[in-house]
């Protein structure tokens, strides 16, 4: 009874069905859904786990796990050809880099052939584990093995992050991406000719005649290429894991339910009761198996796998496979473990975006519950004197990045933390997660990457502008610091971490806040007020130094430690309250604004520019290039300063990449190889941004784009003009070899700081 109550409220929850009972009302049409909802409630669930004793777990297992073969057809196949040995023919082998990726086809039954790929990572000695990755619905069958047609496809796969067996090889596996039956080469030959995606249909209709179904097809297959791997690969038999997305978590829970060798399944999008997402909802056909919801619902298909290792993986947000449905499926395969004794064994994981996968989820899980598992990380090499180190984290707080100088000094620009004052719709999820601020997440952070040996510490922080995405939110900070300013970003990271000498515009000009009686100075006093209360703290208490920008100097900030050793070092202040200095003197050459005048924070932002032997460096705040302040562009403040900068290495978008900025003439002026996006939001970046900062009119040659975060509505609708980029999230690390003549670009996971990917450059 309490199972078919659950039931009702969830389908209440998705079909908006009221108490009013019209099942006798001749004007009423008839009500698929209501109609249905009494057939899934008086189903009659005979291996409901709510009607067993917990300690008949593994009886109940026995006797459900017979009738799911039935019901799936597997009985029927294995009746046929149950001593079937699988073969398989090499197709072809080629080096993607990370992994050397093999197809094969491999027969799973007489006269079915599935094609597969299998990557081998490089440098493995012995036995290692393996992952199959079964793929969702879609014409590429090799996007989870890294293959890609086009560049949506790219995108789908690594920022869906559904290039799970990419992933696997990443870690360290042995990873196989089969075809799933019914897809690619395995289609009908009219659904080949016609280019549709799937005969799933067609197979569903006919393998009903003879007691099969798609998924049973689907979780033989799976067992079928496990035998082959274990009869012809390097594979660690203790250790095999599956785990796909859709209709790859589909057939991932099934072959868990079923294949005891697994050790572990983690279904993604796809775990869910049967009557909020397939019963309720139009799906496709191979979803479906006849009389299932007569023996049980998905949470008992996932108590199978019990005390083997499961995790559900879930987007909050999944249009198609409620998240009610899938928590609800979840607490009931939870009692299974409790019952087995190991509840720690089973978890759900809930990603905060739809229906895709997170590889965060899956990984954590599976490195904290198979740890004998040996897993490939790689992480960051430590810090070395002599080289020049430029981090951008990623918080989804807005702005921040840390240098570490060649002799060990270490400078800390901004540290955003907007406090989800806006339209968190248009925000980026505080990362790794919401369990820290973006303060503690940096500060964490500072730490982590301290020069080996040192106690965590900032020579100087630099606040380009006074704007919460690059200083923190202090007016609506949730709690106070003992000396009773507001902890929010900079102010929260400047009392974990001791900071040496702080640096921003100043207070004075253009406006004086303390003495001009203009609106918007007070409301500049009001703001700053526990940003100045901070300093005047750490000033008392713990010697910490406020200056304002120097424009034209390049001894404001610079090395400490060691500076002869480094005389090709510097770091030149550029600009700072729309003051811009000479090319060559230090000295302020112009200034955009009089005294009294203020245009708006982003115009006001400090910039500089940083010079390692060859290598170059820009970051500049928010300074805008396009339609600001009532003048023509070639009076903004990108246009004044161009020039002053020159043509650069590497350069970090103004303003996130906001669509007032990157003008025609700042863009071909410093023509940098690598540009970094420090986005946070929805608007970053602008389409006609990005047009500009690839255009290879406004200068020739390659470049790469690297993002901390790249919303998902961003990459919708920039599309084709994301072939540039290398990442669309992650911590970016700069890497400068010493003397400067070649950097590499690192992307670092959020969630551990492993290495995603790096990239080797020579500077100019």
């Amino acid at each position: 009874m309490k199972r078919h109550l659950t039931t009702l409220l969830l389908c209440l929850a998705v079909t908006g069905l009221g108490a009013q009972n019209h099942a006798h009302d001749p004007k009423i049409p008839f009500d698929y859904a209501g109609h249905s909802h009494e057939m899934y409630s008086t189903a009659a669930m005979k291996y409901s786990f709510d009607r067993y004793d917990a300690s008949e777990w593994q009886t109940w297992q026995k006797e459900l796990r017979a009738e799911l073969k039935k019901l799936l057809g597997i009985t029927v196949i294995e009746e046929k050809i149950g001593g079937f040995v699988p073969e398989a023919r090499f197709i072809s082998t080629e080096d993607a880099g990370f992994a050397m990726r093999e197809r094969w086809e491999i027969w799973t039954e007489p006269d079915v052939v599935i094609p597969i790929v299998v990557l081998r990572p490089k440098g493995l000695e012995g036995k290692a584990p393996l992952m199959i990755t079964p793929h969702g619905h879609g014409k590429n069958t090799e996007s989870y093995a890294g293959v890609y047609h086009n560049e949506k496809e790219r995108e789908s796969g690594e920022v869906g992050e559904r290039n799970v067996a990419v992933q696997a090889a990443q870690h360290g596996f042995i990873a196989i991406a089969p075809t799933a039956r019914g897809f690619g080469k395995t289609r009908s030959p009219k659904d080949i000719e016609e280019d549709n995606t799937s005969s799933c249909r067609e197979l569903m209709l006919r393998d009903a005649l003879v007691g099969r179904t798609p998924v049973g097809d689907r979780v033989w297959d799976i067992m079928k290429i496990i035998d082959w791997a274990l009869a012809n690969l390097p594979v660690d038999e203790s250790n095999i894991i599956v785990s796909g997305n859709s209709g790859g978590g589909t057939a991932t829970a099934y072959a868990g339910a079923i294949d005891t060798r697994i050790a572990m399944s983690l279904p993604a999008s796809a775990f869910c009761d049967y009557e909020p997402s397939i019963g309720l909802r139009r799906h496709c056909e191979c979803n479906y198996i006849p009389h299932i919801m007569e023996y049980c619902d998905m949470g008992e298909i996932g108590g199978l796998t019990a005390p083997r290792g499961f995790c559900v993986i879930h987007g909050v947000q999944d249009p198609i496979f409620p998240i009610a449905g899938t928590r609800h499926a979840f607490s009931v395969t939870k009692k299974v473990y409790e019952a087995a004794g190991v509840p720690e064994n089973c978890e759900l994981y809930e990603g905060p975006e739809g229906h895709r996968y997170y590889k965060a989820g899956a990984w954590d899980f599976i490195e904290r519950h198979l740890g004998r598992i040996p897993v490939v990380k790689d992480t960051l090499p430590a810090w070395k004197p002599g080289e020049l180190d430029i981090h951008f984290i990623s918080t989804g707080g807005g702005n921040s990045s840390l240098m570490v100088l060649p002799d060990g000094t270490t400078v800390l620009v901004d540290a955003g933390d907007m406090g989800r004052s806006g339209n968190p719709v248009n925000l980026t999820p505080v990362t790794p997660d919401a369990s820290r601020t973006p303060g503690e997440w940096i500060a964490d952070y500072i730490r982590h990457f301290a020069p080996e040996g040192e106690a965590a510490k900032l020579d100087f922080a630099l606040i380009t502008h006074f704007h919460d995405d690059h200083m923190g939110a202090g007016w609506s900070a949730l709690r106070n610091a003992e000396g009773g300013y507001p902890l929010s970003g900079i102010t929260e990271v400047g009392t974990l971490i001791p900071i040496g000498t702080i640096i921003d515009r100043g207070f004075t000009f253009p406006v004086d806040i303390d003495t001009d009686t203009a609106r918007y100075a007070m409301d500049l006093r009001k703001m700053l007020q526990g940003y100045r209360d901070f300093i005047g703290y750490q000033g008392r208490n713990n010697g910490m130094k406020h200056e304002s920008v120097d424009v034209g100097s390049s001894k404001q900030i610079r090395m400490v430690h060691d500076p002869k050793q480094y005389r090709d070092f510097s770091i030149r202040m550029l600009f700072a309250n729309g003051q811009v200095a000479d090319p060559k003197k230090h000295r302020i050459a112009s200034s955009k604004f009089e005294k009294g005048q203020y245009p708006d924070e982003n115009n006001l932002s400090a910039g500089f520019r940083l010079d390692y032997g060859k290598f170059t460096f820009y970051s500049g705040g928010d300074i805008p290039g396009i339609g600001h302040t009532g003048a023509m562009d070639a009076e903004s403040m990108e246009c004044r300063v161009a020039d002053v900068i020159g043509p650069v290495d590497v350069a970090v978008l103004n303003h996130h990449g906001n669509r007032d900025t990157q003008n025609e003439k700042f863009v071909s002026t410093l023509a940098p190889r690598v540009w970094i996006g420090a986005t946070w939001g929805v608007r970053h970046p602008g389409e006609e941004v990005i047009r500009r900062i690839t255009s290879r009119y406004l200068y020739e040659g390659d470049r790469d784009i690297y993002a901390t975060h790249l919303a998902p509505a961003a990459r919708d609708f920039l599309g084709r003009y994301l072939k540039d980029y290398k990442s669309f999230s992650g911590h970016i690390v700069i890497r400068v070899a010493p003397g400067g003549e070649s950097y590499e670009v690192y992307v670092l996971d959020e969630s551990d700081r492993s290495v995603v990917s790096r990239n080797e450059y020579h500077s100019r």
